[in-house]
C-alpha cells in the first residue's frame, strides 16, 4: 500500500503529568485531532544486526479510541545521522493489511520479534505551524510531547509550549526505558502497561492477538 519515505526531525519533551500537558498545549493554541492506541514490535536478527547499525525495523498495531478497527504500519529507519539538539533520520513507512503475513515474511527474511513497547497517543494540530506533527504520549514511565517537523517549526512549538531547546530529549522510548528500569533496579523488559488479571492470568487480550499473529 501507499506509503511515505522522509527523513524524520523530532524531538521529545518531558511533562510533569497529562494535565499539565494539556494546559500547555491549550495555551499553545493546539487542538485535539485524535487519540489511539499502540502496541509496537520491534524485529532484529538473532545477533542484533539492526541495533548494531542504529537501524530499526518496526510493526505497529493502531487501534483509535472508540473504533473497532486497527491498523497496520511497518516502519524502517536508517541511523539518526548525527548528534545533534535534534534527532533526524531516514524512515520509509508502510500501512500494511495485516499483522500475521507481514511476521511470517520477516520471520523467513531472518527477523525475530526483540522488544514490544506500548503507548497512548494523542494526535495536536497547532495553529500557525502547518506540517508540525504534535503528539501527546504516555507511556508506561510518565508523559512526553513529542514534535516532529522541520526545525523552525519544532523550535516555535517549544517555546509556546513553555521550552528552551535545552530540553529536548533525543534519546528513543526503548532508551529511556532502559534508563527507568537502571533507576529503578528493575530487569530490563518489555515497556508495556500494567495488566489486569483475568481468567486468561496475566495476559491482556491484545497479548493474545500478537501471540496468535506469531
Amino acid at each position: 500500500m501507499p506509503g511515505k519515505s522522509a527523513l524524520e526531525i523530532e524531538v521529545k519533551l518531558r511533562v510533569a503529568s497529562r494535565r499539565d500537558a494539556q494546559e500547555r498545549l491549550r495555551a499553545a493554541g493546539a487542538r485535539r485531532v485524535r487519540t489511539v492506541r499502540e502496541h509496537n514490535i520491534l524485529f532484529d536478527t538473532p545477533g542484533g544486526r539492526l541495533r548494531q547499525q542504529g537501524c530499526l525495523l518496526r510493526l505497529r498495531i493502531e487501534r483509535a479510541r472508540g473504533a473497532g478497527k486497527r491498523r497496520f504500519l511497518l516502519t524502517c529507519k536508517g541511523p539518526v545521522l548525527r548528534p545533534s539538539r535534534y534527532k533526524a533520520r531516514e524512515e520509509q513507512e508502510f500501512e500494511v493489511r495485516a499483522a500475521a503475513p507481514v511476521i511470517a515474511c520477516l520471520r523467513m527474511l531472518g527477523f525475530a520479534p526483540v522488544f514490544r513497547y506500548e503507548k497512548a497517543r494523542t494526535s495536536y494540530a497547532m495553529r500557525g505551524a502547518p506540517g508540525l506533527h504534535v503528539e501527546l504520549d504516555q507511556v508506561p514511565f510518565g508523559w512526553f510531547i513529542e514534535l516532529e517537523g522541520p526545525r523552525r517549526l519544532i523550535d516555535m512549538a517549544s517555546r509556546r509550549l513553555g521550552y528552551r531547546r535545552r530540553d529536548y530529549v533525543t534519546r528513543s522510548y526503548l532508551a529511556l526505558h532502559a534508563q527507568d528500569c537502571r533507576r529503578r533496579g528493575a530487569p530490563l523488559r518489555d515497556m508495556l502497561f500494567p495488566r489486569k488479571k483475568s481468567r486468561q492470568g496475566e495476559h491482556s487480550l491484545l497479548d493474545f492477538e500478537i501471540l496468535r499473529a506469531y
